[in-house]
Parts: structure tokens; sequence; C-alpha cells
């Protein structure tokens, strides 16, 4: 019981008997009136209860500002964190801590989904693994007491035989200026991507780093920055990054506008934000990899 303590006052997380007053968001039990009579509701607080039962404690991490005829059954996200999964290693241990992100909703415009992923112990940043090593993804109702179990060993086995190898390959690989700015420019790009007019911004402020913590020139290092820049952990706004676009004056002629990167607010979007910065990141931790093999042969 004293870790389970410990890790609520390092991380914020919590059962529900120790939650004094839990979100209206977890005690829904009705899906949407839009929904049709086959829509079936997996309830966030039944879920996290079967969660609790296997020893797991959770943080909501994160609900959608629904417009009023979708409030009280908008997307939310929960955070579940089991004290037996850790790292062996001790520096990675006192980084960063394993967990698993729930998704809901009760309107039907959000799968029950459920995501791998890490929470840095010293900043609260929460990445999401990409869906490279992306192991549990249920539908609606595919979640059982009895599936609890298996989630956990398979956390365990994803972890241990996956996370940990490349997170310690992250921390030793570094990276050069001109790599970093070309992860930092595609970070940006794939922030702007439904901004068809999009021309290109100030990339390169995406690599600023604004602790100890983070200086650097690893792939991790440079990893966390740039999520961290860009607002991609559910609590701050990005940094003050401008980008160009091409616009349209009264008159019908081409010109170039500039705005300010703004807040993301759409869950999904920070998700998949974080899953793609994993992944591109990982692409380019084994092509610096594989380069340095070839300058040794």
């Amino acid at each position: 019981m004293s870790n389970l303590i410990l890790n609520q006052k390092v991380t914020g997380l919590s059962t529900s008997e120790q939650t004094d007053q839990v979100p209206g968001i977890l005690t829904q039990t009705l899906a949407h009136p839009s929904r049709s009579s086959k829509y079936s509701v997996v309830t966030s607080m039944n879920v996290i209860k079967m969660f609790e039962d296997a020893g797991f404690i959770w943080k909501l991490v994160r609900q959608e500002n629904c417009r009023k005829h979708y409030a009280g059954f908008g997307t939310h996200l929960i955070a579940l964190e089991h004290p037996d999964i850790r790292f062996e290693d001790k520096e990675l241990d006192k980084e960063i801590i394993p967990r698993l992100f729930f998704l809901n909703s009760y309107h039907g415009r959000t799968p029950l989904k459920l995501d791998l992923g890490i929470f840095r112990t010293y900043c609260e940043n929460g990445l999401f693994i990409g869906a490279m090593l992306e192991t549990f993804s249920k539908k609606h109702i595919g979640i059982t007491q009895e599936s609890i179990p298996q989630v956990v060993l398979e956390m365990k086995k994803v972890f241990s035989e996956k996370v940990v190898p490349l997170v310690g390959s992250l921390m030793e690989n570094e990276l050069s200026e001109s790599t970093q700015l070309e992860f930092a420019k595609a970070a940006l790009a794939e922030r702007l991507r439904s901004n068809e007019a999009y021309i290109g911004g100030q990339y390169e402020k995406l690599l600023i780093s604004h602790r100890d913590e983070d200086k650097g020139n690893s792939t991790w290092r440079v990893l966390n920055r740039v999520q961290e820049n860009l607002g991609l952990n559910f609590r701050g706004s990005p940094v003050e990054v401008m980008y160009s676009y091409t616009a349209k004056d009264e008159n019908g002629q081409s010109l170039v506008k500039e705005r300010k990167v703004s807040k993301i607010s759409n869950i999904q979007e920070v998700t998949h934000l974080n899953k793609y910065l994993f992944e591109k990141v990982m692409e380019i931790n084994s092509n610096t990899s594989n380069e340095e093999q070839k300058i040794a042969a």
C-alpha cells in the first residue's frame, strides 16, 4: 500500500474511494439521446473499477468542452497506472512511469480505446507511444473484468521487451543540429496539416529548452522539448510560434499572412500528434543509428 500512496503523491493519481468528488462525466451511465437502442454504453466508472480491482490508480486527464447539445456525454481521457509495472533500469524508472490511457465517450463519436503511454515524473508530460507499439484497441463493447489481467501482462511485456530498449536508445543517441531542425520542421507541418495554405513557420522555436533536464542533443531530450513546446501535454499552451499561409484579399489577389499556432483542445488530435512525434523520432533515431554503423564499418 505504501507504493500506491507514494505514487499518488508523485503523479496525482487516485482511487475512486479516495476521490472526494468524482467528475460528472465519469458517473454518466446513459448514452446521448441521439444514439440508437443498439448503441452499447460502456461507463467509464465501471471500467475504472475493473482496473482498480487489478491494482491500478487513475486520473482524469482531460474532458472535451462540448457544445451544449453534447454536454455531459463528450470524449474524456483517463490515465491508469499500476505500481507493479515499472522499469528495472534505475535511470529509466526515475525518468518515466508507464501508463495506460483510456479514451471514452457517450455520444458515439469516439470509440472506447486503450493506448500505451509514458509519463515523465518531473514535468508531468504524458507521451503516447506510437502505433508501432500500440497493443490495445478495443471496440466499444470489448473489455471485461476477465480481460484486465491480460492487459497487465501485455503491458509488462511491451514495456520490458520494447519500450525499455527503445527509450534507452533514444537517450543515448545524439542528433545533429540539422536533424533536430528536420524533426521540428516535420512536427510543425503535421500540427498544421489541416491548413492547406500553410507555407512554413518558426519551427526552430520548438527546440528551445525551458529546464535543465531537457537540455542536450539526445533524441529523447529533443522529442520531449518539441512535444512540450507544441503544447501536447493537456496542460499548457504551445510556445509562441508564428507561421505563414496564403490567403486572398478583398480583390481576390493572393497574399501571405501570419498567424500564431493555437492551443489544441481536441483530445484525439493531441493523441494523434503525440503518436506522430514518437513514430517520427523513432524513424530519425533508426536512420541516425544506421548512418553511424555505416561510418564505423
